[in-house]
């Protein structure tokens, strides 16, 4: 929490269309940490446009990583540069309907990192629908063992 508010007081990092990337290298973690929120109302964040932040992307990741960084901040601000995609996002507003889009925009361009990225949410779907599957299982057969 220090390191990426001491971060942002060097250097503000609402990159304008509502969207902010706060973020921070560090060598205490060993990979790409990133959350991304939206906000019920936008907040005043001081952006390089003037316009209060919405979208924000927190993200915490060791030194080595920086360049795949870069990537993923440049494809999520193209996706926020877009009036039509952020409304797609508005319009979502739960994870489960903004996760697929933002998985979709991470295919459809052509950066490394979002190649990267788009195979790390589909890793994380995955698991999620695992996880499903083995607790609908589990309840399956506690409803077994109480007959």
């Amino acid at each position: 929490y220090t390191q990426v508010i001491h971060r942002e007081t060097l250097e503000n990092t609402g990159v304008g269309n509502g969207f902010a990337i706060p973020h921070v290298r560090t060598d205490s973690v060993k990979k790409l940490l990133t959350v991304f929120g939206i906000c019920n109302e936008p907040i005043e964040y001081e952006s390089f446009d003037k316009q209060p932040v919405k979208y924000v992307m927190l993200s915490i990741f060791p030194t080595s990583l920086s360049t795949k960084y870069l990537y993923l901040v440049g494809m999520m601000a193209r996706i926020f540069s877009s009036s039509e995609k952020r409304s797609k996002i508005d319009e979502a507003r739960t994870p489960s309907k903004i996760y697929p889009i933002l998985t979709k925009e991470a295919k459809l361009s052509g950066d490394p990192a979002a190649r990267s990225l788009h195979k790390r949410l589909k890793r994380v779907q995955r698991k999620r629908r695992a996880l499903a599957l083995r607790k609908k299982h589990a309840a399956g057969n506690q409803t077994e063992a109480k007959s």
